[in-house]
């Protein structure tokens, strides 16, 4: 007789979720076109240097390549200038500047745009925390100019619904990440929250802490800079990329996109365990 197993409830349930891949990054609700979620994981204008990384999607660079340490990518990576190194886990092609010019056209377009937009959010914060903040939208566009963004060993999360966006352009104070994460709420995916260091502000994960971004990251005009143990779901467009890892990009389905929040994690890991208890639970049935 054929036995099976159908885990269908409570943690397990979880468990399959929280661990399964999931493409809500992968939607372009800003007008990205060819420079997107759907096309690039990581794109940069001006150099790249990546050091220990996990990456699932495509990797282009249109300048010189550097890539140290253990560096694996699910898709292609693609640069127009020199190469200083490579990892043997993945080989780059050298491609023409021309075939990655249309993508970082369309990215400087939608820098230009969303800095544009006027504030729709009501909100009392002002760029600085290092205490849990949340950030709720309505229904449609959700707009929020900060002159920066500081976190320090906390979390922002922005909560709206499922079919909302949210822009929160960054002002030349550029976004720095301390041991924090941004979070996830309400049904919004990653594919639709844009961070637009519009004021041609950096981006950087200072210190080596853990942190993670739920979201596309625009640096069209500055840099991003990452240490630490970093994980972003969504994607990183900047003028020179350097991120010196463990780093991993890309999404699980947990929290719809989200970096799995500590209450999260215990669940999962208490699913492991009953699952590993029901499983000899059967074997002993069987005996």
């Amino acid at each position: 007789m054929q036995h099976r197993l159908l885990f269908s409830f409570g943690p397990l349930t979880l468990l399959a979720g929280a661990l399964a891949l999931s493409t809500v990054a992968k939607a372009d609700s800003f007008g990205f076109t060819s420079a997107g979620p759907s096309n690039y994981a990581l794109l940069s204008s001006g150099g790249m240097d990546l050091n220990v990384a996990s990456i699932t999607g495509n990797v282009a660079d249109a300048g010189a390549l550097d890539m140290s340490g253990t560096i694996t990518v699910s898709g292609f990576v693609e640069y127009t200038g020199t190469l200083a190194n490579t990892s043997s886990f993945t080989t780059p092609t050298l491609v023409s500047p021309s075939s990655l010019a249309g993508a970082i056209s369309n990215a400087g377009s939608v820098y230009s745009t969303d800095a544009a937009l006027a504030t729709t959010v009501s909100t009392t914060f002002t760029g600085a925390a290092s205490s849990p903040v949340v950030l709720s939208g309505g229904a449609g566009q959700n707009v929020l100019d900060l002159s920066f963004l500081d976190l320090s060993g906390t979390t922002l999360t922005i909560s709206s619904g499922a079919a909302s966006t949210f822009i929160i352009n960054v002002g030349s104070g550029g976004m720095n990440l301390f041991n924090s994460s941004i979070l996830l709420a309400g049904g919004i995916t990653p594919g639709n929250v844009l961070f637009d260091l519009a004021g041609g502000g950096d981006f950087a994960s200072s210190g080596l802490g853990t942190w993670g971004v739920n979201g596309i990251v625009l640096a069209a005009n500055s840099s991003i800079t990452t240490d630490g143990t970093g994980t972003v779901c969504g994607e990183l467009i900047g003028d020179g990329i350097s991120i010196t890892g463990p780093f991993n990009l890309g999404c699980s389905a947990s929290a719809g996109g989200s970096t799995p929040e500590p209450a999260t994690s215990g669940l999962v890991a208490f699913g492991l365990i009953a699952g590993g208890f029901l499983c000899r639970k059967f074997r002993a049935s069987r005996a």
